[in-house]
């Protein structure tokens, strides 16, 4: 997947850009994903740190799975219910 990092204040999470149709997903990183310190963003396990407006490339697809793993304003925060779900194993790059 190759995509924008944005942010949403109100629901208070992270969405995943896709830049060709500018559909936003919520995002599900994977383990060892924490918050950046300093600015809004997210360090990845490799130490790598992607703030907002960052463009990320990383392995994975967008499931419906919003319902399955409790994110429950799926529905109006992205497009019809799905979520960006990065490989558990994936190891992130800039993109741009």
């Amino acid at each position: 997947m190759t995509g924008l990092l944005r942010y949403d204040a109100t629901h208070d999470c992270f969405l995943f850009e896709d830049p060709n149709s500018g559909s936003m997903y919520p995002v599900v990183w994977p383990t060892g994903t924490v918050a950046a310190g300093g600015a809004i963003g997210v360090t990845v396990s490799s130490g790598r740190t992607f703030r907002v407006g960052d463009a990320v490339r990383g392995g994975g697809g967008y499931l419906q799975v919003a319902s399955a793993w409790g994110i429950a304003d799926a529905r109006n925060i992205g497009d019809a219910g799905d979520v960006a779900v990065f490989n558990p194993t994936e190891t992130f790059e800039p993109q741009g």
